[in-house]
């Protein structure tokens, strides 16, 4: 625990504070899916395992999908991609970068899964991987300029 702690505190400011703010936002996007629940799709949510591509990406998207992948993977409970692209989504905007959050379906085996994903200047940030095999029903984008606080 402690080693984690130091490792923060060596952290540069701003990745401290993109880290503070992915937190925040991944905690209140999955209490969110938690309260208001969509009990038959809510468990067909994947939980992604990817490594996005790092070429091509500028400092503000590396350091937002670093920050999102860093703070999900420390979280007491594992969130799934949703709450992980909303937080991006979220970060960018704050950024002024226009992003769009997809959600996509693929069947495995005789179910449906859902999966979400973030997409910026055409590269996939967040939920590379699980997107395989998706089709795409829906894209949406936030409006640049958000502020958390």
């Amino acid at each position: 625990m402690w080693k984690l702690v130091k490792k923060f505190f060596r952290l540069a400011d701003a990745q401290r504070s993109t880290v503070l703010k992915a937190v925040v936002l991944l905690t209140l996007f999955s209490l969110v899916r938690r309260w208001f629940p969509f009990p038959r799709h809510q468990k067909l949510l994947e939980t992604p395992n990817c490594e996005p591509p790092r070429e091509s990406l500028t400092e503000a998207e590396d350091l937002v999908k670093w920050a999102v992948r860093a703070a999900a993977s420390r979280l007491p409970w594992k969130p799934n991609c949703l709450p992980r692209a909303l937080t991006g989504q979220y970060l960018l905007a704050e950024l002024g970068q226009r992003t769009e959050l997809c959600l996509g379906a693929r069947l495995l085996g005789e179910q449906i899964r859902l999966h979400a994903w973030l997409e910026c200047r055409g590269l996939i940030l967040l939920g590379e991987r699980a997107r395989k095999d998706c089709q795409e029903i829906g894209r949406w984008t936030l409006k640049t300029g958000a502020k958390l606080a």
